[in-house]
């Protein structure tokens, strides 16, 4: 225990069976980091005494968090996965509209030569992929108004409709769209 009196400080913790119960939010046989405030100790991260996984039960904070996967392969084909059990929350969020904060959300660095820069999933199957040189694969791609400002080599394959202020637009050959303006 290391503090400023025997009812502020934090320690480290071990509580074999769980019982008699030592903090809240404590699990059986994990080794502890502790906080105490005003005499009551909290759970501020645990292991199991046979496991590298920690669980944290707050917030980690880090001004400038890098994750180096070196060259294992994860256990999850990623460098940092992201799971949940339920639907309460996204699995990720980038706030970049936070203070004076309002550019730069997401960035992908991949080469152009790579087929998967970005994927979307659904059911276990692949709904939508962008590519390292921008192309962009779906099984369903519904874009709003306002959505393309400018694009360069768009090739459409497939079954193809496209609206255009309430105007439907068809192909007439592989090259020409026509509709009525």
């Amino acid at each position: 225990y290391v503090g400023q009196s025997s009812t502020y400080g934090g320690g480290l913790a071990y509580n074999g069976d769980g019982s008699p119960a030592f903090a809240p939010g404590e699990l059986a046989d994990r080794i502890a980091f502790y906080r105490k405030n005003n005499g009551t100790n909290t759970v501020v991260f645990q292991y199991p005494y046979n496991s590298n996984t920690v669980t944290f039960t707050g917030i980690i904070e880090s001004p400038n968090a890098v994750f180096n996967g070196g060259t294992q392969q994860g256990a999850n084909d990623a460098t940092v996965y992201i799971t949940a059990t339920n639907n309460n929350d996204w699995g990720l969020i980038v706030d970049k509209y936070n203070s004076n904060a309002n550019e730069y959300g997401l960035k992908v660095d991949v080469g152009s030569g790579a087929t998967y820069a970005i994927q979307v999933r659904g059911n276990d199957s692949e709904t939508f992929r962008v590519n390292g040189a921008g192309g962009i694969f779906g099984t369903q791609l519904t874009l709003g108004s306002g959505d393309i400002a400018s694009a360069r080599n768009v090739t459409l394959t497939g079954s193809i409709s496209l609206t255009a202020n309430s105007t439907r637009i068809t192909q007439t050959s592989t090259s020409t769209w026509s509709g009525d303006a």
